[in-house]
């Protein structure tokens, strides 16, 4: 059995909207210098489920554009 974690960060989302001021400061707090929105997860939650995983298990993969390291 393969067991991974993909803790990922702070979503925007079409019904998750915040306010502009507090964007920009979440912004700011990731290596990637905007917002996470929902397509920045598909390759990661693809990832595990593809043939080219076949050799991993039990990890752990950060998907917050960086904010593990600037944070």
């Amino acid at each position: 059995m393969a067991v991974s974690n993909l803790p990922n960060g702070f979503v925007v989302t079409e019904g998750r909207q915040v306010d502009p001021k507090y964007e920009t400061i979440r912004a700011r707090q990731h290596s990637f210098k905007r917002s996470q929105v929902e397509e920045d997860l598909v390759g990661a939650v693809l990832f595990p489920s593809s043939s080219e995983r076949d050799f991993m298990t039990g990890q752990l993969m950060n998907v917050d554009g960086g904010f593990h390291f600037v944070g």
